[in-house]
């Protein structure tokens, strides 16, 4: 069965190499998962990133199997491989596990809100798909985001906090205050 008898390392009982040659005599060369094979992945969008349940090991890629990288989540689609830039499309175009990330193109800000009232604390933000836990408020500027009544615009009363997040504590004619009048006797 030896197919080159005066090659030492040609014969039926060697591991087939990648050297264009047909080392254990079966007829074949290079087939698959001969030494120095590379694994390479279907790459069916042709994006460079191959599905990982579908893997050669070859000594020469040919297609589908053409990546190396088989860490697509969707080989169906070229916008979508890891590294691919994230979009409010409720797709996991980066294949990172999670959709929509934080920052992708088409986010909104939104601003923390721990109270409930609609606005945010500016310095506390975030560019998001849609809101999340305490990131809802599409306002910023609430001065006590720890009270439900104070933020930018609130109607001013006599509790001693500014209310309408202008700087000013009780000013004007807040509707329940009461009118003092000066008693210098």
């Amino acid at each position: 069965g030896d197919c080159n008898d005066v090659n030492f390392g040609v014969n039926p009982g060697v591991t087939e190499q990648c050297n264009n040659a047909d080392d254990n005599c079966d007829g074949q060369v290079d087939e698959d998962g001969a030494w120095g094979c590379v694994v390479y992945y279907a790459d069916t969008d042709f994006d460079g990133y191959g599905n990982s349940t579908m893997a050669r090991c070859t000594c020469v890629k040919s297609a589908p199997y053409t990546a190396q990288n088989g860490d697509d989540c969707d080989d169906s689609s070229v916008l979508v491989h890891p590294g691919a830039l994230e979009s409010c499309d409720g797709i996991d175009s980066n294949c990172n596990g999670v959709l929509d990330d934080e920052g992708a193109q088409g986010c909104t800000v939104y601003y923390r809100d721990n109270d409930g009232d609609g606005y945010g604390q500016v310095d506390k933000s975030k560019c998001l798909c849609e809101p999340s836990g305490q990131y809802t408020a599409l306002e910023g500027g609430d001065c006590i985001d720890s009270v439900p009544g104070v933020y930018p615009g609130a109607e001013e009363t006599c509790n001693f906090l500014d209310d309408d997040c202008d700087g000013l504590v009780d000013e004007g004619s807040p509707s329940d205050c009461k009118i003092y009048y000066l008693d210098t006797d």
